[in-house]
């Protein structure tokens, strides 16, 4: 059953991302492990082909995550959750 976008105003079905992102703010840590586990190894995948196999590609996978932990109270729907988290970690990988 998917998570109607009540919250971002509109009656659009979410994708995964959002709905996961929205139970962690409201206070279910287990979808914060939904978000890693749905997540990570696409993050990774996209790092290592901007990057190459180098060292640190894990280190900014877990930056991608702690930035979530950090915007868990701020998080507003606006766009599909890997759009937001994706545009971050390609202004990451730029500098």
């Amino acid at each position: 059953m998917a998570l109607r976008a009540q919250d971002a105003g509109d009656s659009r079905e979410l994708d995964p991302g959002v709905a996961w992102m929205l139970r962690y703010q409201r206070g279910e840590e287990r979808a914060f492990d939904l978000l890693v586990q749905g997540y990570s190894a696409r993050i990774f995948a996209l790092l290592t082909r901007f990057l190459g196999p180098v060292e640190g590609r894990e280190d900014l996978l877990q930056e991608v995550f702690l930035r979530v932990i950090r915007a868990r109270d701020d998080y507003r729907p606006e766009a599909r959750f890997t759009t937001v988290e994706l545009s971050d970690l390609d202004a990451k990988i730029a500098r």
